[in-house]
């Protein structure tokens, strides 16, 4: 890899989506980029857009991470490059839209693997580097669904309560040092990640969403602003601050109707 003085950011499941999107405008402010996904087709044809468009570099790094070690290689390939990264943003995460009970084990163990234990992992593992920078930047992304238990959801909707504590917990930890955290909370965006899911977006939904590109800009302001969090769109917004009021045995039959009546 060719000498670069650009700084450098790490953004986590970067095929498509928000992810593809953080990619994207990091680029145009003057980042290169270590881009992080399972598929490495996707990879080379976004590195290819950043570079051509951006003078953007990017190493590409085709990893599933939630196989075993796969954190460590991630690390390893970084290093090997020289790579200091200035900006973490946690991205890569897995949904599933199912009565828990008739999931697999196993989905549901790489779903808590993805959305919890990597993040940890990799914020873990980088924050040495990240503090080393004169100002660095994570920005972990939890979801809406971090506001409420949701039936159908729920173990998605756990994971992203997780992320959501997690951060904000971080963010105070490392308040007085170089490191500003930001916890990310959007609501329906136009991604593949219902699809994945085996969902189409109903036309409220539709309605009512967001693309990742909307998402990511409005996002990497408030990351850049050293904001505590961002969660994008007024009816996201006006969710969250319901929530807040609503006693919890009424947040969850309010969420398992949205869920039956949208999904």
């Amino acid at each position: 890899m060719q000498n670069n003085t650009k700084p450098w950011a790490v953004v986590t499941g970067t095929s498509s989506g928000i992810g593809a999107e953080f990619a994207k405008h990091l680029a145009i402010k003057g980042y290169n980029l270590v881009l992080v996904a399972r598929r490495k087709d996707r990879l080379q044809d976004l590195a290819q857009i950043l570079e051509r468009q951006f003078n953007s570099q990017s190493l590409l790094v085709d990893l599933d991470l939630t196989t075993t070690g796969a954190v460590d290689e991630l690390l390893r390939q970084i290093k090997t490059q020289d790579i200091q990264p200035q900006i973490l943003i946690n991205n890569a995460g897995v949904g599933s839209y199912q009565d828990f009970s008739v999931v697999s084990f196993a989905e549901l163990n790489k779903m808590m693997t993805l959305n919890m234990t990597v993040l940890v992992e990799l914020t873990h593992k980088l924050l040495p580097v990240l503090k080393k920078q004169s100002q660095s930047y994570v920005m972990n992304v939890a979801s809406i669904a971090a506001f409420q238990p949701i039936p159908r959801f729920a173990t998605y909707a756990a994971t992203k309560s997780f992320v959501s504590f997690f951060t904000q917990a971080l963010r105070y930890e490392l308040k007085d040092s170089s490191v500003s955290v930001t916890t990310l909370y959007p609501g329906v965006t136009l991604t593949e990640f219902a699809t994945r899911m085996g969902k189409d977006f109903t036309p409220f939904l539709k309605q009512i969403s967001q693309t990742p590109e909307q998402v990511a800009k409005v996002a990497l302001k408030k990351m850049f602003a050293q904001k505590r969090s961002c969660t994008p769109g007024f009816m996201n917004r006006l969710n969250a601050m319901l929530m807040n009021m609503i006693p919890q045995a009424i947040q969850i039959r309010l969420a398992g109707w949205a869920m039956r009546r949208f999904f």
